[in-house]
């Protein structure tokens, strides 16, 4: 598991991927979904490079770069596994997505999912009845959050429904990393409720 030090960094990285946001707002989304997938793969990348790279000056700042996300990374996952997920699901939502509803699964991703984390750490204490490993405080904390900052670009009805379905697919204990999951699962149904005419996005 990673220490306390870390996973607080990682889930404020996390949480500060909202300013995917912006970038999606200025860049549209095809260029967003381009920038995000690259990113994904030059994070896949990395390890290959730093080791192509070792005995070059330029190498010595790319292993130190490496230790930091090695700090970021959870240890009982693939290398950069997360983060990788991170941003092809952010690419992937940016482009398939109208630009309203791509925001507000990125928002229920970043704010909802980052915050149910450090909130569980911190003042969790019920479990879940479905999942020991997350806590009522934690996925609430997320709720009220994520529901919050999704207020800034969407209406009330809106904000609570993506943000409820985003911590109920949070809580649940999957195979899928969280990072495609919750987004794209907060997209669908927000998308699918809006066309269906029973949210105004």
């Amino acid at each position: 598991m990673q220490s306390g030090l870390g996973e607080f960094l990682r889930k404020t990285v996390h949480i500060a991927g909202v300013l995917a946001i912006p970038i999606l707002d200025q860049l549209g989304a095809v260029k967003t979904a381009a920038l995000f997938f690259l990113l994904a793969a030059g994070l896949y990348a990395y390890p290959l490079v730093v080791e192509k790279m070792d005995k070059t000056p330029f190498g010595r700042f790319l292993r130190a770069f490496r230790s930091v996300l090695d700090f970021l990374e959870r240890k009982d996952h693939l290398r950069y596994s997360g983060a990788i997920g991170f941003f092809v699901s952010i690419g992937f939502i940016a482009l398939a997505l109208p630009e309203k509803i791509a925001a507000i699964s990125i928002i229920v991703l970043c704010v909802g999912d980052g915050i149910s984390t450090l909130a569980g750490r911190v003042i969790g204490r019920n479990r879940l009845f479905h999942n020991e490993s997350k806590s009522w405080e934690g996925s609430l904390s997320g709720f009220a959050a994520s529901a919050a900052v999704c207020l800034l670009v969407t209406n009330p009805p809106t904000a609570v429904f993506a943000s409820f379905v985003g911590m109920a697919v949070e809580s649940l204990d999957m195979k899928i990393s969280d990072n495609l999951s919750v987004p794209l699962v907060v997209g669908v149904t927000t998308y699918a409720v809006s066309y269906a005419g029973l949210l105004a996005v």
